[in-house]
């Protein structure tokens, strides 16, 4: 049983003040959950990790509504609040993390579908949240992550409440375009049970610049950083491939959208994998403490990379709880705090006999403790791969991001592998203009109106005498002279105005229909060029 307290302010809809029997007063951070950010605090919201929705005013009002929603089911309520045993007792900015169970207006204690299999009332907020479409969950480590997470897919399948306007199959393809360079942050080597890995499966090494300190094998000039074990279904990665932390929309001071990591990973597991060439499902195992390590990645921690892969009509998700089974065609495996059982490992040599690819992700052995390195090369020995990573470090003085020789780029690759190329080569589209957003919510005025274009290209690209079209026949034409620079978005205002890059149609009235729309963009030829609905 957990402790009771009276929730004495809501917050928002993940967030609540409450006071507990003794007179103490604690906010606690509502468990296992996210609701969308609300309209006043906007600048923090993640779009990434909002499965197929774009629009982040549509999220801000649907932050709204989870705060109002939370407010008429907790308000005044006695609670109980329960803690999670795979999760600390507080989160990262103090709060109490818990389980919020309550009495549910109109209803009484254990009234419903009765208890789940994680041990759930019906009256639990947390997840009543979820099935009722006013939350994500958040891949964390919690006890419940899998069965919530069925929840929310049915939320999400049933287009319900801020679900209206998920729809991943329209989400844009980014980032998808030869690997000439990545970077590995953290890296160590890779090695074999026995020694050196052989040349024969190593697509990437470090540069030439780099150097190795420490390790059970040492290489001269030519520093493993992936190596592949054809035969297991198994590639190993000596860091944090797919960190998002290395995002300049995360703080980080370089822009790394230009390298390759996520086209060469979604090619190296769909070269594992026998059942697709291309992975339409990508698990991260995150059951074994691997969110909030500085070492390790859970789903939570690959916001961009499942953007990405939206892009290519897959879906990235997470499972805790994998000796039932793994409900993907490729399982990613970052290194754990905890050691996997015999029956984990056991699903995951099924999973791999049976065509599934497993990706090894590793760190370096400074900030990784000895022991997720050894659980990481169980896995790798599970499978029957001779596969490990090194108790080492690799650093790159010349070559690297941000001037930081621990954030190791290269071009070393070896081209007989053929995973250095877009993951869908023929999807390329003709131009390179995409809609990358459409913010319908400008009142009736029409002046807060706008939809943006974004060249993703290395060139620019001129729009003079293209035009933008509603589904109803609104047509706007750039004006002569409208020249996106490569990499750069313009933003077009349905109102009036003059501000640089932004453009204005200088219509009295909206435009785009708040329930959905279809933004078609021709050029001077009258040809459509890009089309978007949403």
């Amino acid at each position: 049983m957990g402790e009771t307290a009276t929730v004495i302010d809501v917050v928002d809809g993940d967030t609540v003040d409450v006071r507990l029997d003794d007179g103490s007063e604690e906010r606690v951070r509502i468990l296992g959950i996210d609701t969308p950010e609300t309209t006043d605090n906007g600048g923090a919201e993640r779009r990434a990790e909002w499965e197929g929705i774009e629009n982040l005013s549509y999220l801000g009002r649907w932050g709204d509504r989870a705060s109002e929603f939370a407010k008429r089911e907790l308000t005044d309520a006695s609670v109980e609040l329960e803690a999670d045993a795979n999760e600390p007792d507080r989160g990262s900015f103090g709060r109490l993390l818990r389980y919020v169970r309550y009495s549910r207006t109109g209803s009484e204690e254990g009234e419903g579908d009765g208890e789940n299999d994680a041990g759930d009332a019906p009256t639990v907020y947390n997840r009543v949240a979820v099935e009722e479409g006013y939350a994500r969950v958040y891949d964390s480590g919690f006890a419940r992550h899998d069965d919530y997470l069925e929840r929310e897919r049915s939320a999400r399948e049933g287009r319900t409440r801020v679900w209206k306007r998920s729809d991943p199959a329209q989400s844009p393809e980014i980032r998808d375009r030869e690997v000439e360079r990545l970077f590995v942050p953290k890296a160590a080597s890779v090695r074999t049970a026995s020694g050196a890995v052989p040349d024969d499966r190593v697509p990437v090494l470090a540069s030439p610049s780099a150097t190795q300190s420490g390790g059970e094998v040492s290489y001269e000039d030519r520093i493993p950083l992936v190596a592949v074990d054809e035969a297991a279904g198994v590639a190993m990665v000596g860091g944090p491939l797919l960190d998002e932390r290395y995002e300049e929309a995360e703080g980080f001071s370089a822009d790394t959208s230009r390298f390759g990591n996520y086209p060469f990973a979604t090619n190296l597991v769909g070269s594992l994998s026998e059942a697709s060439e291309r992975p339409e499902r990508v698990v991260v195992d995150g059951g074994h403490g691997q969110f909030n390590a500085e070492y390790a990645l859970s789903c939570e921690d690959m916001a961009y990379y499942l953007r990405y892969l939206e892009g290519q009509d897959a879906a990235l998700t997470q499972q805790n709880e994998i000796g039932e089974g793994i409900d993907g065609d490729a399982l990613i495996v970052c290194a754990p705090a905890t050691a996997y059982t015999d029956p984990e490992l056991s699903a995951i040599r099924s999973f791999a006999d049976g065509g599934g690819a497993v990706l090894l992700l590793g760190h370096g052995a400074e900030g990784m403790p000895a022991e997720a390195r050894e659980h990481l090369n169980r896995v790798a020995e599970a499978l029957g791969s001779d596969l490990r990573l090194s108790d080492d470090e690799i650093a790159d003085e010349e070559s690297n991001l941000n001037d930081d020789e621990t954030l190791p780029r290269t071009s070393n690759f070896d081209d007989s592998f053929d995973l250095f190329g877009p993951v869908t080569p023929d999807a390329t589209p003709a131009s390179p203009l995409t809609v990358s957003n459409v913010d319908a919510s400008g009142g009736d005025s029409g002046t807060g109106e706008s939809v943006s274009f974004a060249n993703a290209s290395d060139a620019p690209v001129d729009l003079s005498g293209w035009t933008v079209a509603d589904e109803a026949g609104a047509t706007y034409e750039f004006p002569e002279g409208t020249v996106v620079p490569a990499g750069a978005t313009v933003r077009l205002l349905t109102g009036e105005g003059d501000d640089g890059m932004t453009l204005h149609w200088g219509r009295e009235r909206n435009v785009w229909n708040d329930d959905g729309d279809t933004v078609s963009v021709y050029d001077e030829a009258g040809d459509l060029v890009v089309e978007r609905s949403y």
